[in-house]
């Protein structure tokens, strides 16, 4: 954990980065049993991401975190060269439309504000905000 912590500052990662990583770095550890991570390779992380997204159901947010996480702790800490083959597939979190309203939702929406919030309410509306 010392070379991590190392590495990070090295790198200029954000103390809450390294600390998020560090987290990272112990379970997927752990995961495999407390032994040494230069033992393990591409299939072991793999087998790692998908536990989390299969055993426990993380956001593909978090799913990413632990590949920049293990991707920075055999790259930069273990100096693994994996060379082209390490392209991991990163999760794809769910597309969301944004929420559009019609004219006539805006309008039934304006004329029930009155006073000082129907004032912010039809300013902010007529400024496009």
């Amino acid at each position: 954990m010392n070379r991590v912590r190392a590495a990070c500052r090295r790198t200029g990662y954000t103390h809450q980065t390294e600390k998020t990583y560090r987290r990272w770095i112990v379970r997927y550890v752990k995961h495999h049993g407390t032994e040494h991570p230069c033992a393990f390779g591409k299939e072991k992380v793999r087998d790692y991401l998908s536990r989390l997204a299969t055993g426990r159901n993380v956001a593909a947010a978090t799913q990413n975190q632990a590949l920049n996480a293990l991707l920075f702790l055999h790259r930069d800490v273990l100096g693994t060269e994996w060379g082209a083959g390490c392209d991991f597939e990163r999760a794809q979190g769910p597309e969301r439309l944004p929420v559009v309203r019609t004219p006539e939702e805006v309008k039934a929406l304006l004329e029930e504000t009155d006073g000082l919030d129907g004032l912010v309410a039809h300013l902010l509306y007529g400024a496009r905000l």
